[in-house]
């Protein structure tokens, strides 16, 4: 169903209604956008603020834990030369320690001593400075491979002092004291990493050990108090992990291992030298939550401080916005669908009155009454429209008139039209028996002028002929007088070897015996000769009988030439007269062909009108019934008053009496069908 389908309330109440959600859900999608865009950017403003906070607190516990080292370390150092100048002591003592392979070996030294007491497994002075909340502190006596831990408060996993530990020479400290400095720095002791400061003991000039202290790096309960108190909209956190994934701090999940989360991957993927952010979604898979977390890699614990918040948190305030917008636009939508019904309904009421009008009128009453009077757009659509009615009375009634009478001429021009049908398809009739009969009288034209060219080229073929045969015939002649002359030659060629045959018998007879076969020989020529004498006699003879009768002949054939060119001259002169015909002929009949064409189009042209006539009068008819739909004041009387009569159908003896009157002469009628269409063919043809 189409749009232009419904009623004008429902499109309008529907047109206003998608533009009203169309603003609205603009207008709200570019609210939204920009409040979740300042909303991210509030967020993480305060977020990079809070990581900072932590990251500062960070770096003040271990600055303050920094300068506590180094104050244990001037007060260790104070109390360890109050007890006098520190000694080697002879003996030897020794110790078995491992390497990092886990091998171990053992090693001899020289313990060092300080008021006579050597400190090798002594704890008076180590305990003394426990006294002096110095917790952790160590002195260390030189080997060959390092320097190796004499004494200490430090205890080990097992519950022991954790002696025989070994600093090797490879050591940032220990190249640092070697250079006769103090070094301040992080170090790993036993389990966990402490800030540490170490001294050099120099005895008799040479750096003999170390005395060191530590204070744990991390106060765990004092950074997990710190990050406690701290939340983020209404679920985010603070922690720190280490690099391995191990959470330090955490208000859920400490002492958990990361390492195979993506929010872990994505803080190691990242710079360590800036606060970055990411966002992920926990739990980590596809139906966990999103998150964003903000971190910073900090170097001293060598672990990440992060801050982490859920979306949907940071999000709240817009939801709630959107929310008003969606009831806000449900207001506004029912505010105006009350306005639009309030407006609307004078107008549907005006416009309903002009469809019932307008209905009416399409049902043919134009006696119909039009009384809205108003004068706004429904008021001058009435006035129009009862404008319209007043003058379609007048054109309908005029209508109706008219096709009464082009009714009753349409019946006269039909009856008119049968007729000229009738006479043009008899005429026609007679022009093509014409056209029939002209045909065969040009068919039989044309073939009497095509036997008199074949004749007129047989006539030729036969004088060329002659001609040839005649040439022959004299070709003939000088070939028999040739031939004549070389068999006269042959003769005396017979008659002179015949002498000489007879010599040769005459020498043979002389010469006795030796000449009998020579004898023989020349008798035989003999004969031959006169036998070729004989042949060429009677070959003269025959070739002068030849040429005798090829004389005769060529006579005859040249006397033959002049009446077979005479016979040759008529049959061209036939020709040229057939052609004539013929052409005539062709003249005759196209011209009747184009009367005969022009005709059968007349009597067609009278059928389509005929035709054409009768359905005009049907159409009249029709459009005299169709009119009468309109009901207008006085209407039955005007159809009934211009009606007129039809006119009856002529009988059959009339109808024969009047083909009989128009079977004229054929020429006559020719000429008077197209005098009256003025052709040119006809004309034409007349002359």
């Amino acid at each position: 169903m189409k749009f232009t389908d419904f009623k004008l309330k429902a499109r309008i109440n529907t047109t206003f209604a998608v533009l009203l959600i169309f603003v609205f859900t603009t207008l709200a999608v570019v609210i939204t956008s920009y409040l979740k865009q300042s909303i991210v950017k509030n967020a993480d403003n305060q977020m990079y603020t809070h990581l900072q906070d932590l990251v500062d607190i960070l770096d003040s516990q271990v600055e303050g834990h920094q300068s506590l080292v180094n104050m244990s370390l001037n007060l260790t150092h104070e109390l360890f030369y109050s007890k006098g100048t520190p000694k080697l002591v002879k003996e030897k003592n020794s110790i078995k320690i491992k390497t990092n392979d886990e091998k171990e070996f053992e090693v001899s030294f020289n313990s060092i001593e300080i008021d006579k007491q050597s400190l090798f497994k002594n704890y008076e002075f180590v305990d003394e400075l426990k006294l002096n909340s110095i917790n952790v502190a160590s002195v260390f006596r030189k080997i060959e491979s390092g320097y190796l831990r004499i004494t200490t408060s430090v205890i080990n996993k097992d519950g022991d002092r954790a002696l025989g530990t070994v600093i090797p020479n490879s050591s940032e400290i220990i190249k640092t004291i070697e250079q006769n400095k103090n070094y301040y720095g992080r170090a790993f002791v036993v389990d966990d990493w402490y800030l540490t400061a170490y001294e050099p003991i120099i005895i008799n000039g040479k750096i003999e050990g170390i005395l060191a202290v530590a204070i744990i790096e991390k106060n765990y309960e004092y950074l997990k108090k710190q990050f406690s108190n701290r939340k983020y909209f209404s679920e985010g956190y603070p922690y720190i992990v280490n690099a391995e994934g191990n959470l330090l701090v955490h208000p859920k999940s400490e002492g958990t291992n990361i390492s195979e989360t993506n929010f872990f991957k994505q803080m190691k993927s990242a710079s360590e030298d800036e606060i970055s952010k990411s966002r992920y979604q926990w739990p980590d898979n596809k139906d966990g939550e999103w998150k964003q977390q903000f971190f910073k890699y900090f170097k001293p614990y060598d672990s990440y401080v992060c801050v982490s918040l859920y979306e949907k948190d940071m999000y709240e305030s817009l939801r709630v916005l959107n929310a008003i917008i969606i009831i806000g636009i449900l207001a506004c939508l029912i505010l105006t669908f009350l306005g639009i019904y309030l407006l609307l309904r004078p107008v549907l009421f005006g416009i309903n009155s002009i469809a019932d009008i307008s209905s009416k009128i399409s049902q043919g009453i134009l006696s119909v009454d039009i009384n809205i009077q108003s004068k706004d757009e429904i008021g001058q659509t009435a006035s129009s429209l009862r404008a319209m009615v007043t003058k379609l009375k007048e054109i309908i009634g005029e209508v109706i008139s008219g096709s009464n009478n082009l009714a009753f001429a349409s019946e006269q021009l039909s009856s008119s039209s049968q007729q000229l049908s009738q006479h043009s398809s008899e005429q026609a009739a007679s022009v093509e028996e014409i056209s029939s009969t002209m045909e065969e009288m040009a068919s039989n034209i044309a073939q009497n002028s095509s036997n008199a060219l074949k004749n007129e080229n047989i006539s030729n073929n036969t004088r060329l002929g002659i001609d040839e045969l005649s040439r022959d015939t004299e070709n003939t002649i000088k070939a028999n007088k040739s031939i004549a002359e070389k068999t006269n030659i042959i003769s005396e060629i017979a008659f002179q070897t015949n002498i000489l045959a007879l010599n040769a018998a005459v020498e043979a007879a002389n010469s006795g015996e030796h000449g009998r076969g020579f004898a023989v020989v020349a008798a035989e020529v003999r004969k031959l000769a006169e036998k070729s004498k004989i042949a060429s006699d009677e070959i003269i003879s025959d070739v002068n009988n030849g040429v005798k009768i090829a004389i005769q002949t060529g006579d005859k054939m040249k006397s033959l030439l002049p009446q077979i060119e005479k016979s040759t001259n008529l049959t061209k002169e036939i020709t040229a007269s057939s052609k004539e015909q013929d052409t005539g002929a062709i003249q005759i009949n196209n011209t009747i062909q184009q009367l005969n064409y022009v005709t059968q189009q007349n009597a067609a042209a009278s059928e389509e009108l005929a035709s054409s006539s009768e359905e005009l009068s049907a159409q009249a008819e029709k459009l005299r019934d169709l009119v009468s739909f309109f009901k207008i004041e006085n209407s039955e009387v005007l159809i009934n008053k211009t009606k007129a009569p039809s006119t009856p159908n002529k009988s059959k003896e009339e109808n024969k009496k009047q083909e009989n009157k128009h079977k004229i002469n054929i020429n006559l009628d020719l000429n008077k069908t197209y005098s009256e269409s003025n052709t040119e063919e006809y004309q034409s043809f007349l002359r």
